[in-house]
């Protein structure tokens, strides 16, 4: 099945522009990590990994106001990451929302 549809010589619609994007997202992924080799997979992945937090937070962002949007909070002890993101809700209640981020069930 395929998520773009072709009606006569020239003319394409998207049908379905989830299954395209995942597609195309998956689909570049993919390619590229099989062309490289186990050293650069592990770069690319991180890389990859990073763009994809990015774009999270960005998302976030532009949902919550950015003081309430913590970007990959530390804990105290050791400094390792406790969360991708935690977005404080204090303004509407005082819950917060605790975020992981799941690069692999994205592509």
């Amino acid at each position: 099945m395929s998520p773009v549809w072709n009606f006569g010589d020239d003319n394409y619609l998207c049908v379905d522009p989830s299954f395209l994007q995942e597609k195309l997202s998956s689909g570049v992924y993919w390619t590229v990590m099989n062309a490289l080799d186990h050293d650069d997979r592990d770069e690319f992945a991180r890389v990859w990994g990073r763009l994809f937090e990015l774009q999270l937070w960005k998302t976030l962002e532009t949902i919550f106001p950015v003081n309430r949007v913590w970007r990959s909070p530390r804990y105290a002890n050791d400094q390792s990451e406790a969360f991708d993101a935690v977005i404080d809700l204090q303004t509407c209640c005082s819950d917060s929302i605790c975020m992981f981020g799941q690069l692999s069930s994205c592509i």
